[in-house]
């Protein structure tokens, strides 16, 4: 029986087989929609032309170098993109950071070398270049995660909330809080004079201080050359017609007798001029006095007004109240007085505690009752499952947590002087040489990196955070 002949060369699994047709025939089918779509309509004009043609221009056109000579102030590291601002057009990264030289000595400016994709205008030689860089700060984050609108829809969601809720929410709160300060006010009130007591020395040397050092050398001699001329001309007046209406009370034949009578031996002391005297007060002074109260509130008016407006009072008012405000031993002296009648006061804790159980039931079904609420405005800060996160939140995240999107060059070229053409051989061997200079606050406010989610981008924007039609920071070949 004649041994059947196996063929020598190896056949190829059945998987691997299957993977290579598969892959070809998604690559033949990629090629082929990337041609159709890159051929568009005739007479329209094509999305995809342009990102197929600024495609080929990154990867077929001239990269030129250019050397940055660091000013003062300028702070760049190697990837930090390069922008281009127009006028007409979006900004667009045309360029990179390569290396940053460091400088011998602090007259010599550093030297950063950067590169231009071919997508760069040929005539950019004389362009402006400017760094700015996002600030490292809480408001900015806090700027960037709440724009004016996210902030309008946020205190209209609240409003709507709240306000069939607000009545019956106060309706609860207030009695506890009420009835919090009453009892806090109480135990305040008991505490405060032993504890007064027991600091009276120490306030006593303070009250020697300041009398000495401020009311008897500044505040005595203000009162009398600034403020007593003042009460002299408004108080005249009233206090002459007062005392001329009271002197027309006066009975003389009523005080002399009684007088008499009080003097003379062996009569009985009745305390006829007293009596006389406190009769004269009720019946007669007082309805004076109190005929002449809005003469009186016009007269201490008038002095106050006139007083605030004294140069020389407003000096001394100011000095005085920046000495005790700024007085060491006075602070240290009342935040141990509020510390043992309130901080460290155990009634005054327990006052607290009592009514904070009661607030606490309130808040918590505040809460229930808000918690819708509360989960909109998270997904309008921070975004959804569904959706993803929300461009501002992925700024800060970039931005705070991954370290990216910190700083960037910017340059401006002169609208007359803007070409859309790639440039020439000629122009792309000539060497770039640029000084970057700070910039304005106004540029650096309009952050130009993509809006898009962490994960994903916007369409025509690659998701490592470039621009679309360019390679991403730190991905292009070398030039």
């Amino acid at each position: 029986m004649a041994t059947p002949r196996t063929s020598l060369r190896p056949r190829l699994p059945l998987t691997r087989l299957l993977r290579a047709l598969l892959g070809a025939l998604a690559w033949a089918g990629l090629v082929a929609w990337g041609i159709s779509w890159s051929s568009g309509r005739p007479g329209e004009p094509s999305s995809a032309k342009r990102v197929g043609g600024e495609l080929f221009t990154y990867a077929a056109g001239n990269w030129r170098t250019a050397q940055l000579h660091l000013t003062e102030g300028v702070s760049v590291a190697p990837g930090d993109p390069i922008f281009l601002y127009e006028a007409t057009t979006p900004v667009r990264q045309i360029g990179r950071i390569e290396s940053v030289a460091a400088s011998s000595d602090r007259e010599t400016p550093r030297v950063a070398t950067a590169v231009f994709y071919p997508i760069t205008p040929p005539n950019v030689d004389g362009a402006e270049v400017t760094s700015h860089a996002t600030p490292h700060s809480m408001e900015w984050v806090v700027e960037t995660m709440l724009p004016p609108e996210k902030r309008a829809l946020i205190a209209e969601e609240l409003r709507r909330a709240m306000q069939p809720q607000q009545d019956e929410f106060v309706a609860g709160v207030r009695p506890i809080v009420q009835g919090a300060l009453r009892d806090a006010f109480d135990v305040v009130q008991a505490d405060l004079p032993k504890v007064l007591a027991a600091h009276r020395e120490e306030l006593n040397a303070l009250g020697a201080r300041y009398q000495k050092d401020l009311v008897e050398k500044e505040v005595v001699p203000l009162v009398r050359d600034e403020i007593m001329p003042l009460v002299r001309r408004h108080a005249e007046p009233v206090a002459t017609e007062v005392g001329r209406d009271l002197w027309a009370k006066v009975s003389l034949w009523r005080f002399g007798w009684r007088y008499v009578y009080d003097r003379t031996p062996l009569l009985p002391d009745d305390q006829l001029v007293k009596r006389e005297w406190a009769r004269y007060v009720d019946e007669d002074a007082m309805p004076i006095l109190e005929a002449h109260t809005d003469d009186f509130v016009r007269v201490v008016r008038a002095v106050l007004a006139e007083s605030a407006k004294e140069r020389e009072v407003q000096k001394v008012l100011k000095a005085g109240f920046s000495r005790i405000i700024e007085d060491e031993e006075l602070q240290r002296l009342v935040w141990r007085i509020f510390r043992e009648v309130v901080v460290d006061n155990p009634r005054f804790q327990q006052v607290l505690n009592k009514h904070w159980k009661k607030l606490r039931d309130e808040f918590r079904v505040a809460a229930l009752r808000l918690e819708p609420v509360v989960r909109r405005i998270g997904d309008i800060i921070f975004g959804t499952q569904e959706g993803g996160i929300t461009p501002e939140f992925a700024r800060v995240l970039r931005n705070q947590v991954l370290l990216k999107d910190r700083r960037w060059l910017a340059v401006r070229v002169a609208a007359a002087r803007v070409t859309t053409s790639p440039p020439s051989q000629t122009t792309a061997s000539i060497p770039l040489s640029f000084t970057v200079r700070p910039g304005p606050a106004a540029l650096t406010e309009s952050n130009p990196f993509p809006q898009g989610p962490i994960g994903f981008a916007p369409l025509g924007v690659p998701p490592s955070g470039g621009v679309a039609g360019v390679p991403p920071s730190g991905g292009p070949r070398s030039p």
